[in-house]
């Protein structure tokens, strides 16, 4: 489609061309605040209360090639044609969004490749956004971008098609009669999904029925070749899609209504089978509505032509969307909830499960505002939300608004006590009731309709955190843990590693998601780490790595397991056992060349033997700690180790003593010594996707972390001008453009990477120059391709090609990944995204 000159926009759209014809315009920019370049055509929309046409002349100027307004809009300013520069051009067009949507129309008529169209009450994006991941091993695929669904949305998706992609998945939504026919005529899908029929939006279209007719007229006129997907269940969708003349596909449960594709649940795993063929959904993808979604998209992508195989990699690899289901710690120590981007009955309902299982050790606060555009069923959705928040056993509920009030009243009507029951006008006002009632360990939970703007609220209870963020990927974390376990084998137990507060991450929130994925142990250093774990209602088996006589209470009391590696320890944990009378796990370190803690080879059975014949003390494990497993060149010395375990190993066995886990192999041995798995191994990097190494074992890690911060300001320098403290860096002979971003060695990025490191904005490798800052760092974005912005992204590091790795900024600095971690500030705000 692009590169199109201005003349070909106008005769394409039926628009009256000013200016130069031969304007080369690339993409379609409809907000100028995003950052105007060459290339660009801004489009001018006008709505009922705006009008975009304003915004062309600063548009021009700003550099853009080209402008589509309205004639009324020319009325206004018909200086713009006048001002326009010799290689820029304005079209004039009667109604902006029909012009659009005749471009889009083209570029969908030049794509080649297979046009998927979704639609539905609620899931779009979701069952999209996993249909991508399920289709990219196998196919190349250009989709819709974020929530792109409306009548402007939907065209600019066409217009940003990718030409060499094989499918283009586009989704689609509405709120009045009549706007499906429009997505219609410029999609003309070639196939299609139908998520559901549900109460969003009732106030424009006025009934179920009508919801469910206006959404099938997106798949009227599908070819022969064609098809449909939809749940079985969705007795609604499937009447509308009755007068569609391709086939309607089902996915169902045989335990209710079997489809033509059989949603099998049972023992903690979720399968879709058809034909038998199958693709494994669960553990990625939990809970009865994201299950649903994955059935869709992993049906469509079987009938599309992926493999099962690359369908259950991909659909691993989907996260939700921002402010959905988003998990962070404030600095008051509250955990925020935030699945403030929409709302209806259903999805309210999914969030206050979320709230419920998410624990904590204080109280459970639910931030309900209205739920917008249900029309006549406003009232009845605001109830039942209501009364499923009594039940669910909410601590508080602050209702922010009229709808808000509506759910108060009808939490009070099913049971729940005035005093626990706030209503708040504005979101101010929620956010000081917020003050007086959360203490430290609450959870809160923020979810409403858009039109509350409740992401303001998370804003607010953020205010003394900095601009940066650090991102962690939870579903990342379990799977690569479950790549672990698969590579070692499903006999063999895994001990995540999570002391220093979780690798400086937080311990609490990873090792909760690890226990519900079923890992065997937990690792911290010291005894607090533990019982801080405890105190979160964390059950599973705690390994304690180091052991004062004055904590061994508090391993006994919160029943921690401790690791011996001397024997003067041994009749510390027996005497305070017997005094508590509580039996105490233990493993005993054995010394075979780390030279850090262990006991010698020549004393592990006697000491054995003395554990395993104590009373109150129970010998449970034999470990080691390689030194150089990660180090081929050391790889004779880390079979040295092996050897030597081995040795120690037999000789506990020899005694007659039995334990029941032998551990060894750290993130590194995992993947290069097979040999050294033993009966459990232990990992603390490789879950975060940071243990690469020469592999003898693939573990199919990715990395699960994401670092970003904001430019604070931008700034030209003249030639030979020096930069930050020591003028260690100058520009050369030609003006540089120097960025100030919020982030310094005070929040953990290291002094070592001044004027070596690197930072990416907007995919542009941008060097850090000058010296590290406390606060701040300067990056030279001279190079950017478009003028840089305070309040512009940028990655410190993340997951992505194009994303500075972590790995690499630790080399750079000459330090190790472990490091840089826990050097991470306090003050950078951790957001936690999980579909669980």
């Amino acid at each position: 489609m692009w590169p199109l000159t201005a003349r070909e926009i106008a005769e394409l759209i039926g628009g009256e061309l000013h200016g130069s014809g031969e304007a080369t315009c690339e993409r379609v920019l409809t907000d100028s605040r995003s950052g105007v370049r060459r290339g660009d055509v801004f489009w001018g929309i006008k709505g009922p209360h705006f009008d975009g046409g304003r915004f062309a002349g600063p548009a021009l100027s700003g550099g853009a090639s080209a402008a589509v307004i309205g004639t009324d809009s020319f009325a206004e300013g018909p200086q713009l044609a006048g001002d326009l520069a010799s290689d820029q051009a304005l079209i004039l067009v009667t109604d902006p969004l029909a012009a659009l949507q005749a471009l889009a129309s083209e570029a969908r008529r030049r794509f080649a490749g297979q046009v998927l169209a979704i639609t539905g009450s609620t899931g779009k994006t979701t069952v999209k956004d996993m249909l991508q991941e399920a289709l990219a091993g196998d196919l190349r695929v250009t989709a819709s971008p974020q929530s792109y669904n409306s009548q402007v949305g939907v065209a600019l998706s066409l217009l940003g098609l990718d030409p060499e992609a094989d499918v283009a998945l586009v989704e689609c939504g509405i709120s009045l009669p009549g706007e499906m026919a429009r997505h219609q005529a410029m999609v003309r899908p070639d196939c299609g999904i139908l998520t559901s029929i549900g109460e969003a939006h009732l106030e424009g279209l006025g009934s179920l029925e009508t919801t469910a007719r206006e959404k099938a007229r997106l798949f009227a006129a599908l070819p022969d070749t064609g098809w449909v997907l939809v749940p079985v269940a969705e007795e609604l969708g499937r009447e509308a899609l009755a007068a569609v003349s391709a086939p309607i596909l089902t996915v169902g449960s045989p335990k209710r209504h079997r489809g033509d594709f059989d949603l099998l649940t049972g023992d903690g795993a979720a399968k879709l089978r058809r034909d038998g063929r199958e693709v494994e959904l669960d553990p990625a993808v939990p809970g009865p509505l994201l299950l649903q979604d994955a059935a869709l998209a992993a049906a469509a992508a079987l009938l599309l032509g992926a493999e099962p195989a690359a369908v259950e990699r991909g659909l691993r690899h989907w996260r939700p969307a921002p402010m959905r289901l988003e998990i962070s710690t404030t600095p008051r120590g509250l955990t925020l909830i935030n699945d403030a981007y929409t709302a209806d009955p259903v999805s309210v309902e999914a969030a206050l499960e979320v709230l419920r299982r998410e624990r904590s050790g204080g109280k459970a606060v639910a931030v309900l505002g209205g739920m917008a555009q249900l029309g006549a069923a406003r009232a009845a959705a605001h109830e039942r939300v209501g009364r499923r928040v009594a039940e669910v056993g909410v601590d508080r509920l602050v209702a922010l608004g009229d709808g808000g009030a509506e759910i108060a009243a009808a939490a009070r009507t099913a049971g729940m006590a005035e005093e626990r029951i706030d209503v708040a006008a504005d979101v101010a006002e929620a956010a000081m009731i917020l003050d007086e009632i959360c203490r430290p360990g609450d959870r809160v939970l923020l979810k409403a309709s858009r039109p509350e703007r409740l992401e303001r609220l998370a804003a607010m209870l953020f205010d003394s955190v900095a601009a940066a963020r650090l991102y962690v990927d939870l579903d990342q974390i379990l799977e690569n843990y479950r790549s672990i376990h698969r590579a070692v084998g499903r006999e063999r137990g895994v001990m995540a590693v999570v002391k220093s507060f979780g690798y400086g991450l937080d311990a609490v929130r990873i090792a909760r998601a690890l226990e519900r994925a079923g890992i065997a142990y937990l690792a911290v250093a010291y005894p607090d780490e533990g019982v801080t774990l405890r105190d979160r209602g964390i059950t599973t088996p705690i390994l304690v790595q180091n052991l004062l006589e004055s904590e061994v209470d508090k391993i006994v009391r919160h029943g921690l397991t401790a690791e011996v590696s001397t024997a003067e320890q041994v009749p510390w944990l027996k005497a305070e056992a017997a005094r508590q009378r509580r039996a105490v796990r233990v493993h005993l370190k054995v010394e075979t060349g780390m030279g850090r803690a262990g006991t010698f080879l020549a004393d592990v059975a006697l000491l054995a033997q003395r554990i395993a014949g104590s009373e109150w003390l129970q010998l449970e494990g034999l470990m080691t700690h390689f030194a150089s497993a990660d180090d081929p060149a050391q790889d004779e010395f880390t079979r040295q180790q092996i050897a030597a375990f081995d040795r120690a190993r037999q000789a506990v066995r020899d005694t007659g003593v039995e334990v029941r886990w032998e551990h060894a192999a750290n993130s590194a041995a995992i993947a290069r010594f097979p040999e050294a798995h033993y009966s459990m191994v232990r990992t603390g990097l490789a879950l975060f996707g940071y243990s690469r190494v020469d592999e003898r074992l693939e573990l199919d890690q990715r990395p699960a972390l994401r670092l970003i911060t904001h430019v604070v300001s931008v700034k030209e320098l003249p030639a030979h001008h020096a930069v930050g403290y020591g003028r260690t860096w100058y520009t050369d002979d030609r003006p540089r453009k120097i960025a100030v971003v919020a982030l310094g060695y005070s929040d953990g990025y290291p002094w070592a990477l001044s004027n070596r490191g690197w930072m990416s904005l907007a995919g542009t490798r941008c060097p850090v120059v000058g010296r590290v800052c406390m606060d701040v760092t300067m990056l030279d974005v001279t190079d950017l391709g478009h003028e840089a912005r305070s309040g512009d992204e940028v990655i410190v590091f993340g997951p992505e090609e194009t994303d500075p790795d972590l790995l690499d900024l630790a080399h750079l600095a000459g330090t190790i990944p472990y490091e840089l971690l826990t050097r991470i500030s306090p003050r950078v705000r951790r957001i936690f995204r999980s579909s669980h």
